[in-house]
């Protein structure tokens, strides 16, 4: 299947009366949706130019979706943006792009030169007359990168690449009329995003979160058919009888944001969860490769195979390089877009890997991680995987600190599912596994602030360590 240039999007014939967006007490159907989103469609028309850029600083509802769906309707590019940021920061991120336009439900959210509108009052427009078709080609999204290895940067997309990535993802995790998918990821990450293509190319409903309500409960009450988590949403979850219950009434649980555990993936299956592991990128509008439904442990210990319309490929140093029809195009600032491919069209992720024998993606870790210890080179992941298959440790993370005789050594931040783990225990474990200039010179406790809450900030941690070594 091939995208076409323009798009009644969401479809409106075929999917006509079904839901398309639950939240709370509040239901659209497709055609409600479809009429909703055209009146926003309108009030953009009257205040932005095609090709504006537009902020969106709000918490999860139904007019988010209609904002977001009616700026693309516009021609505007809009730029979803953490609620958690400081305002400054919110500035900050919308000077680095040049964007003017700003669509919030804080009233505190006003700078100067900004144009502000409440999201709510944007949504109230007179019925139109005529409906409006999308560009699928025209840029659709800025969504930034997690920064957890730089400064965050604005990777911009087109509605293209967000319907082949969706295209691909439901080719391999079936998604079809009544099913509807949970938006346990936060809209401003491109795993929020994502399930909103899925479930509209579908005919199957979006759920958006009651920040009041658990997981669990959601599932149960909205009736929850698929649902995206990050590995610490899922450890939190297996932690309380109830919230299994309902991951077991799911059809599909799709892992991402950062390596899973071991033990994690070991207590999911223990459990006979309907996981799915991946690997993807901002960069690629979300996935690239995922595992294939019922796939055995093995598998799940991988990134799983290739997705349709992406393309994959390895440097000489075992880079991973990817490709496609769901490739960005490329970084933006207020100056223009930014180029971050090769001669030959691939972007190079900077996560190295291989594939097995089954074709299945192995992540071994960031190209930026790696350091040299002694005249040897370690890599933190391996160190990772090796100390989370150790019963009551649920999470790892590795980092260098300053050696004066041998350049660097490991350290250790551990998380653990009860009770402290004996260092005894640790070491005799890695005595089994690992040579010995690779084992962490000092093990700390987890830090309660880690990152963004998707992914770790290991700058973060380098930086706590060195604090206490």
């Amino acid at each position: 299947m091939n995208i076409p240039d323009y798009i009644a999007f969401p479809e409106t014939t075929r999917h006509a009366e079904r839901l398309a967006v639950i939240f709370n007490k509040d239901a659209l159907t497709y055609t409600q949706l479809f009429a909703q989103s055209t009146n926003t469609a309108f009030m953009f028309k009257k205040s932005m130019n095609r090709g504006a850029i537009a902020a969106i600083l709000a918490e999860p509802s139904v007019q988010y979706i209609t904002t977001l769906l009616g700026g693309w309707m516009a021609g505007i590019i809009m730029m979803p943006l953490s609620t958690r940021l400081p305002l400054p920061t919110v500035q900050q991120r919308m000077q680095q792009v040049g964007c003017k336009s700003l669509i919030t439900d804080n009233n505190d959210a006003h700078f100067p030169g900004i144009h502000t509108f409440n999201i709510t009052s944007l949504n109230n427009a007179a019925d139109p007359t005529n409906p409006i078709k999308l560009q699928t080609d025209f840029p659709a999204t800025l969504i930034f990168t997690s920064g957890s290895t730089g400064n965050p940067k604005a990777v911009m997309h087109t509605l293209s690449n967000h319907l082949y990535n969706a295209l691909g993802s439901n080719a391999n995790i079936p998604v079809q009329q009544g099913d509807r998918w949970l938006l346990s990821l936060p809209m401003y990450h491109v795993g929020g995003i994502a399930p909103l293509f899925r479930c509209f190319l579908a005919g199957a409903a979006v759920v958006l979160p009651n920040s009041d309500e658990p997981l669990e409960s959601l599932i149960k009450n909205k009736s929850i058919t698929h649902i995206s988590l990050v590995s610490t949403q899922l450890a939190r979850m297996l932690t309380n009888p109830d919230a299994v219950s309902a991951l077991q009434s799911l059809k599909a649980i799709l892992l991402g944001g950062s390596a899973i555990p071991a033990s994690l993936i070991d207590q999911a299956i223990a459990y006979n969860l309907p996981i799915h592991t991946s690997y993807g990128s901002t960069e690629m509008a979300s996935q690239i490769t995922t595992t294939q439904s019922c796939a055995d442990a093995k598998e799940l210990s991988t990134s799983g195979r290739l997705l349709p319309h992406r393309g994959l490929s390895f440097s000489d140093q075992g880079e991973i390089r990817v490709k496609g029809k769901t490739l960005f195009k490329g970084y933006f600032d207020q100056h223009g877009i930014l180029g971050a491919v090769d001669q030959d069209g691939w972007f190079h992720t900077g996560d190295r890997g291989y594939l097995d024998e089954k074709g299945c993606l192995n992540v071994t870790g960031r190209l930026d991680n790696m350091f040299i210890s002694g005249g040897e080179n370690i890599q933190p992941e391996e160190i990772e995987r090796c100390i989370e298959q150790i019963k009551g440790i649920t999470q790892c993370i590795v980092v260098p600190i300053p050696d004066d005789e041998f350049g660097e050594r490991p350290v250790a931040f551990l998380q653990y599912s009860d009770n402290p783990v004996k260092e005894t225990i640790i070491r005799l474990h890695l005595e089994q596994d690992l040579e010995k200039f690779k084992h962490p010179v000092r093990f700390y406790p987890w830090p309660e602030q880690t990152g963004n809450g998707l992914k770790i900030n290991r700058g973060l941690l380098k930086q706590l360590a060195l604090k206490n070594s």
